[in-house]
């Protein structure tokens, strides 16, 4: 093959893998839009619910391990995230699944009573893309539905590969809270104590 012939090809492939990486991001960034969208909108009206109980959510008292909820648009909610530092307000969802966390991050397991609460939520724009800016001695907050404010300042932080699931159920601290690192390949954790 000569080298023109080559090098129309080389060109031709650049084009289309430059194409394809662009429509990826495309696409990623309309996910993070919309989960950033939903976020806001079950965020305002949790925190209506909380402080002004006129929204008709009724607080369901949860079973031994598990914490109290509320329904609001359909979504089972346990509480507000607060992390100024990251730059992070959100709503917490009661379990998690892919679809939830375009809503917010989720319980992963654990409860605040048992003192081993393990969130996780995506690294979207207006989610925990900025978590990993939290540093030890951050304060970070969490409100239940009942309206208790449970105060945490971070102890430490740290990046485990995504294989390390034990590891990061072993936590001994009360809160812990995990995203995707932004290649998605880790997971960026933060272990809060109580404050």
């Amino acid at each position: 093959m000569n080298r023109k012939i080559r090098g129309t090809i080389l060109i031709l492939a650049g084009l289309a893998l430059a194409f394809g990486g662009a429509s990826v991001y495309a696409k990623y960034d309309r996910q993070a839009t919309l989960a950033e969208q939903n976020s806001k909108v079950l965020l305002q009206e949790l925190s209506l619910e909380i402080n002004d109980r006129h929204l008709g959510g009724v607080v369901v008292e949860a079973p031994e391990g598990q914490m109290p909820q509320v329904m609001l648009q359909g979504q089972s909610l346990v509480g507000i995230l607060k992390a100024d530092e990251a730059d992070v307000q959100l709503p917490v969802l009661e379990s998690w699944s892919y679809e939830k966390l375009e809503y917010g991050p989720c319980r992963y397991s654990g409860s605040l009573e048992e003192e081993n609460l393990i969130l996780l939520g995506h690294n979207y724009k207006g989610h925990l893309e900025k978590l990993d800016r939290l540093e030890a001695g951050d304060e970070v907050e969490f409100t239940d539905v009942a309206g208790k404010n449970h105060l945490f300042r971070v102890a430490q932080t740290e990046v485990l590969k995504a294989t390390q699931v034990e590891e990061l159920e072993a936590s001994p601290y009360p809160l812990t809270i995990f995203t995707c690192t932004p290649n998605g390949q880790s997971r960026f954790v933060v272990y809060c104590e109580k404050k």
